[in-house]
C-alpha cells in the first residue's frame, strides 16, 4: 500500500542528503508521490538536480522566498505544469548563526527581520499560494519546528523566536484554511545532525543531552521523522490539523533529565551520611574538643558550603559539558573530608 500514490507534492528547503526536507522527500517518493523540489539560486540548482535525478523527479524550480515575485511565479508554474497539488513540505529557515551565540537581546534588527522574513513569513505566504491550488480536493501544509519554539535553548535565540512564531501562524493558518479541507501542521524533531543542526553552538553536547535524557534513551532517524511527515502528508491524518507533532523519543514531556536527578540523589545520600556523624565532619583530628555551640555552628556552615557547590550550580548552571567536572568535585570533596563516627 503507497499512502501517497497518486499525490503530487512542494518540498521546500532540500539542502543536502542528511537535510530533513531531503529525508520526508524520499520517504514520499517511497510512498508513490510526485514531486516537485525547490532550490534558492543557481548555487544550490547542481546539488538539487542530482537529488532530484535520484527519486526521479524532473520538476524542480527556483525559489527565493525573500522574493514576493519568486513564490507567486512558482505557484504559477506549479498551476501549469499539474495544475493542483495535494501536499507542501515547508523546510525553511535561516538567520546569521554568529547572532544564535551569546544573549538574545544582542540579536540585530536587521537579523531579526530577516530570520522571521525566511523561517516564519515564508510559509504563511506558501499557504497563501497553495489555497488556489488546493481548494477543491483540499490537502495537506507541513511545517518543521523545533522545541526551542517552546522553551529557551542554549544559542537558539532569535531562531526560537521565529519558531514560536511559526507555530502560532500552524494555528491560525488552520482555522483559515479548514474549511477548504487544508489541514495545516508542523512537525517538531528532536536534535539531528543536519546543516541546519551544525549553525548552532554546542550542537554536539545538545544532541547528546537529549540523547541521554529521553525516555526511549535516542534521538530520532532521518527514517522515523520522515515516515511521521508521511502520516501528517497522507489521508491517515485527514482528522489532524492545527497541531505540533513531536519526534524526539519522547524529551519534550521530561520535565528534570535523569543526569541531573543522579547527581541530586548523590548529594542527598551525601547530606545523609553527615547527619549521622557524631563528630564534625573537618579534616580535623577526630579527639579535637569543641565547645557545643562551635561544633553545631560549624557544622551548619559545611552543610551550606556542599548544598551552595552542589544544589545551586546543577539545578541553576550545570550544561552536560560540566556534569563531568561537577562529579569529578564531588568525588574530591568526599575524599578531603574526615568521615569518622
Amino acid at each position: 500500500m503507497y499512502l501517497l500514490k497518486g499525490k503530487k507534492g512542494l518540498v521546500m528547503g532540500v539542502a543536502n542528503e542528511r537535510s530533513l526536507a531531503w529525508g520526508i522527500a524520499n520517504e514520499a517518493f517511497l510512498q508513490g508521490a510526485d514531486l516537485c523540489l525547490t532550490y534558492q539560486n543557481n548555487i544550490f540548482k547542481e546539488r538539487i538536480l542530482k537529488l532530484a535525478n535520484s527519486i526521479n523527479c524532473q520538476f524542480t524550480l527556483e525559489c527565493d522566498v525573500e522574493n514576493k515575485e519568486d513564490i507567486n511565479k512558482l505557484f504559477l508554474n506549479l498551476k501549469k505544469e499539474w495544475g493542483k497539488i495535494d501536499f507542501i513540505v515547508h523546510a525553511l529557515a535561516f538567520s546569521d548563526k554568529n547572532e544564535l551565540k551569546g544573549s538574545y537581546f544582542d540579536t540585530s534588527k536587521y537579523n531579526f527581520r530577516k530570520t522571521l522574513l525566511v523561517s516564519t513569513f515564508s510559509f504563511t505566504e506558501v499557504c497563501k499560494g497553495a489555497k488556489g491550488l488546493m481548494s477543491e480536493d483540499g490537502g495537506s501544509i507541513l511545517t518543521l519546528t523545533y522545541i526551542g519554539g517552546e522553551r529557551t535553548t542554549p544559542n537558539y535565540n532569535v531562531m526560537g523566536i521565529a519558531k514560536a512564531a511559526l507555530e502560532a501562524s500552524v494555528r491560525y493558518l488552520s482555522v483559515d484554511l479548514g474549511k477548504n479541507n487544508i489541514r495545516v501542521n508542523s512537525l517538531s524533531s528532536g536534535p539531528m545532525k543536519t546543516l541546519a543542526g551544525s549553525a548552532i553552538t554546542g550542537a554536539r553536547h545538545i544532541f547528546k543531552h537529549s540523547e541521554k535524557n529521553s525516555p526511549m534513551g535516542k534521538n530520532p532517524s532521518l527514517k522515523q521523522v520522515s515516515t511521521s511527515a508521511v502520516y501528517l502528508l497522507s489521508d491517515l491524518s485527514s482528522g489532524v490539523t492545527g497541531e505540533n507533532h513531536f519526534v524526539d523519543g519522547g524529551y519534550n514531556i521530561v520535565a528534570i533529565p535523569k543526569e541531573y536527578i543522579n547527581l541530586f540523589l548523590n548529594l542527598f545520600q551525601f547530606f545523609d551520611q553527615l547527619f549521622s556523624w557524631k563528630v564534625l565532619p573537618f579534616p580535623y583530628h577526630q579527639n579535637l574538643s569543641l565547645l557545643p555551640e562551635l561544633h553545631h555552628l560549624l557544622y551548619k556552615y559545611q552543610l551550606f558550603f556542599l548544598f551552595f557547590h552542589f544544589g545551586v550550580q546543577i539545578y541553576e548552571q550545570a550544561r552536560p559539558s560540566h556534569l563531568k567536572s561537577l562529579q569529578m568535585r564531588q568525588n574530591q570533596l568526599f575524599s578531603q573530608l574526615c568521615l569518622c563516627k
